[in-house]
């Protein structure tokens, strides 16, 4: 799978696009003193190369019930268009907190919230997924299966033939990695592992887009995003 800074990457670069389509307040949400600190810098570092400006904001878990007004003070109630939130954190509880914050200034006058969040959110079993769809969530992860796809569709109704079950998301798994490397070595034969960085593939539910790591072999770097929309669907956008 994609290391989880290049997914933080991914998603940042998501805010970027969004954000150059109509400038908005962007606020940066974070957990004071918790465990994701290198990942609130590293999301620093990426707004501030992407010159996107943003407030800060960062308190802890017993401050939650009065930061919503600070949040009232920083986005844009009026004229409706949507403020950018990144939440870059792998704590649950926090990440319920922030997100009830989040809805809350949502859902105040003409208020609009996107949100931009961790693949780890996928995960979590506590937060109600009905506020992943008011906000719009958006996320940057390395497995995803589009059931629109007819790619998808032909292995499903193959692989129902074959087993007389549903595929897990191990055999998503297992059916990319041996279909993306048999190509591999049909197509480069015994040199195959040195042209690991010549192309992008979208598998069913993994993207392979390898890139030259500094210990001399390969990193993965293929992601998916994907939203959480109004519609109560969770589709694929890039």
């Amino acid at each position: 799978p994609t290391p989880i800074e290049q997914q933080l990457e991914n998603i940042v670069e998501e805010l970027k696009n969004e954000y150059m389509k109509q400038p908005a307040p962007v606020l940066l949400v974070s957990e004071n003193g918790g465990a994701d600190a290198s990942y609130v810098a590293k999301a620093q570092e990426l707004l501030e190369n992407y010159g996107i400006p943003y407030h800060n904001i960062s308190y802890g878990i017993l401050e939650g019930r009065t930061i919503s007004e600070t949040m009232l003070t920083l986005v844009d109630t009026l004229s409706g268009t949507p403020n950018l939130a990144l939440v870059p954190s792998n704590s649950e509880a926090f990440v319920s907190d922030a997100l009830r914050n989040l809805d809350i200034c949502h859902n105040y006058g003409n208020t609009k919230v996107t949100v931009f969040g961790m693949p780890k959110w996928r995960n979590f079993e506590t937060i109600n997924v009905e506020l992943y769809h008011k906000v719009n969530l958006h996320l940057s992860i390395p497995y995803f299966v589009d059931y629109t796809s007819a790619e998808v569709d032909k292995f499903l109704l193959t692989y129902r033939a074959l087993y007389n079950t549903e595929p897990t998301q191990f055999a998503f798994q297992g059916y990319d990695v041996a279909t993306y490397f048999i190509k591999q070595c049909s197509t480069y034969g015994d040199n195959w592992n040195l042209m690991l960085g010549n192309s992008e593939d979208n598998m069913l539910q993994s993207t392979f887009r390898y890139r030259r790591s500094n210990d001399g072999g390969y990193i993965n770097n293929g992601v998916r995003r994907i939203v959480y929309d109004n519609d109560w669907n969770v589709r694929r956008i890039r």
